[in-house]
């Protein structure tokens, strides 16, 4: 599923110079992890950081809620885009 951006973000990523699919990946990315960060524990979000793929090497345990809720949002949308 590839992230159509809005006439909103075409404007202002023209405006700015920006690339307006970067600027929608951005911001659907941003507006996930607030979402995941509100709705879901750490621990929660720890489980599904592990079960995307991430490493126990690089610590996760170690990570703030928000750090997590990035990794999963991350995984997530890259997963969309595969």
């Amino acid at each position: 599923m590839t992230i159509t951006p809005t006439p909103e973000q075409i404007a202002i990523a023209d405006v700015n110079g920006w690339d307006p699919q970067e600027l929608a990946e951005n911001n659907a990315h941003v507006v996930r992890v607030q979402e995941l960060t509100r709705k879901r524990t750490k621990a929660h979000l720890l489980r599904a950081a592990f079960a995307g793929g991430l490493a126990d090497v690089n610590n996760p345990a170690g990570w703030t809620k928000q750090e997590l809720a990035a990794e999963v949002a991350r995984q997530e949308l890259g997963a969309r885009q595969s």
